[in-house]
């Protein structure tokens, strides 16, 4: 048998499929010819997906613009720090002016109008853009390690959920005409809190990228 599809993977999957085919009861004969030669290809076609997206990362992180971002040559030896310091900054001011906002909902420093809270608005939209820059740049610079890892997937829906938060607080609370006048609804509370819970969550997954990159962990060789 080939050294690429191990014995226990076949036999799993021929166990599984075969359960499949008799409603998850055990019959005999279990494995028939046919099952096991369709696990077999099954396992054929996924080495080869995984060929193809692997030759596909490798010409990515292998162009002139990933090696331009990783600062390879001499002339571009500082474009990764700057990347990744205005990828830090916009960060910041996204998270922390969302977070600023999403107390100040919740009742800290109640002497601020929130209605000039909403002067922060058109600066986190800018951090925003700072930071889409910067994250698909660095991205570009190393595709392996973000696209295999689960986790990366797990902070993109979490920025999406993040920054469709700060639109909803913008647009429902902070841009209505009587924002000051009465007391803060219950949906603008909740929207505050999962603001924080999100920012919070967004912030954990980022640093896990950095102990998780590595396809090693979920038995899968890695090009890096």
């Amino acid at each position: 048998m080939h050294a690429r599809y191990p014995i226990p993977a076949v036999c799993f999957s021929v166990l599984r499929k075969a359960l499949a085919a008799s409603g998850g009861r055990l019959q005999w004969p279990l494995i028939s010819s046919s099952l096991y030669e369709v696990a077999w290809a099954d396992l054929v076609r996924s080495e080869r997906t995984d060929s193809i997206v692997d030759h596909l990362l490798a010409f990515i992180e292998g162009s002139a613009l990933a090696g331009w971002v990783r600062g390879e040559s001499i002339d571009a030896i500082l474009v990764f720090p700057i990347v990744v310091t205005l990828h830090t900054i916009g960060m910041g001011f996204l998270a922390g002016g969302s977070a600023a906002i999403a107390l100040r909902i919740l009742g800290v420093a109640r002497h601020v109008p929130l209605k000039l809270m909403a002067r922060f608005l058109p600066l986190l939209w800018l951090a925003f853009a700072i930071n889409a820059v910067s994250g698909v740049l660095l991205l570009i610079a190393y595709p392996t390690k973000a696209l295999t890892n689960p986790v990366f997937y797990v902070k993109l829906c979490l920025i999406a959920l993040a920054v469709w938060l700060v639109y909803r607080i913008g647009a429902a609370v902070l841009r209505t005409p009587d924002v000051d006048r009465g007391t803060v609804t219950a949906e603008a509370r909740m929207l505050a809190a999962a603001s924080l819970a999100s920012w919070i969550a967004l912030i954990t997954a980022g640093r896990l990228l950095a102990y998780t990159h590595r396809w090693e962990m979920l038995g899968i060789p890695a090009i890096t």
